[in-house]
């Protein structure tokens, strides 16, 4: 059992710092975001960091109490503002812009909230190993 905890901690502050660092990959395309909007050009888009998430998601630990459910939603919320920066090439209107720029602002609201509850959760399964 001894053996098992570090890696677990490991495991679970990696993901603590991926969800930071994610937080400021979120940061930078909601500034983007903003200045697109109004002037067009590339949509933007950004490298997402998911290599400990999705490495948790493959065996997670039932100990640990978090919501997997809750992991699969981020990266799906995740997918939902990357895959913004899929949308048609060409010359954009500015309402189709404002409705990019509306789209990415839903999602990052509800990233916002999830990645807050889930490093919530990371801490407290750290602190209790």
């Amino acid at each position: 059992m001894l053996a098992v905890t570090p890696n677990r901690r490991e495991g679970l502050a990696a993901m603590v710092l991926e969800l930071q660092m994610n937080r400021a990959v979120l940061y930078g395309l909601a500034n983007w975001f903003s200045v697109f909007a109004f002037t067009g050009g590339r949509v933007p888009t950004a490298q997402w960091n998911l290599v400990a998430t999705t490495a948790y998601l493959r065996h997670p630990a039932a100990a640990d109490s978090l919501s997997t459910s809750e992991l699969e939603r981020y990266r799906r919320l995740v997918q939902t503002i990357g895959d913004l920066g899929q949308t048609a090439a060409g010359p954009r209107t500015l309402k189709c812009r404002h409705s990019l720029g509306d789209r990415f602002g839903l999602a990052a609201s509800e990233l916002r909230i999830v990645t807050d509850a889930l490093e919530f959760s990371m801490t407290k399964a750290m602190e209790a190993l």
